[in-house]
């Protein structure tokens, strides 16, 4: 009996974890960048895309990598999506 999707607290636990790693990413930036992580039912993630002022630069790829740890308990859905904002 799974949830449909990860407890709110589950995931703003586990983004919460790993965003200090991503704030490393973009310090000297001059704006936010935003990460839309996308996690698969078994809880783990399954990608995270960058916008903002990381797009399409190296910090991007840095964002990506330590984001990618966060985990979630396992939900019935086939993916649930969550966007966090990194600033400076």
């Amino acid at each position: 009996n799974l949830p449909d999707v990860p407890p709110t607290g589950a995931v703003t636990s586990a983004v919460n974890a790993v965003k200090g790693g991503a704030k490393g990413c973009v310090a000297g930036a001059d704006e936010p960048s935003t990460a839309t992580i996308t996690f698969s039912s078994s809880g783990a993630v399954q990608s995270v895309s960058v916008g903002g002022w990381a797009s399409g630069k190296p910090a991007a790829g840095c964002i990506k990598s330590a984001l990618q740890s966060a985990k979630v308990p396992a939900f019935a859905r086939p993916s649930y999506s969550t966007s966090v904002t990194i600033r400076p």
